[in-house]
């Protein structure tokens, strides 16, 4: 069974979500997808969050709309009110964890 987390989901809407997947591979990455769940793109999940857009490293992605971009930089450094640290720090947790359970 494929376990996903939608991140981006917990907080509001962007009008996208960001998601890791239980089974994923390798290097450290989450998805980004439309609301109907379509691809649009992937991103590095890197040691610290994304200050400005140009620190968003895209993987297997050639480029994301820049309103998506800003939305991830504002997202990525806002505090979860239920784990009470960034989103990024979230996200971080979830691919570990995922990553334990395979």
């Amino acid at each position: 069974m494929i376990e996903f987390a939608d991140i981006m989901s917990r907080d509001q809407n962007y009008g996208f979500l960001i998601t890791v997947f239980s089974n994923d591979h390798n290097p450290p990455h989450a998805h980004v997808l439309d609301l109907n769940r379509n691809d649009i793109g992937q991103i590095e999940i890197t040691k610290e969050p994304p200050k400005t857009m140009d620190e968003i490293c895209l993987y297997q992605t050639k480029a994301l709309p820049m309103k998506v971009k800003k939305s991830i930089v504002e997202w990525a450094n806002k505090t979860d009110p239920d784990f009470n640290c960034p989103y990024w720090v979230v996200l971080k947790y979830f691919w570990k964890r995922f990553q334990l359970s395979i």
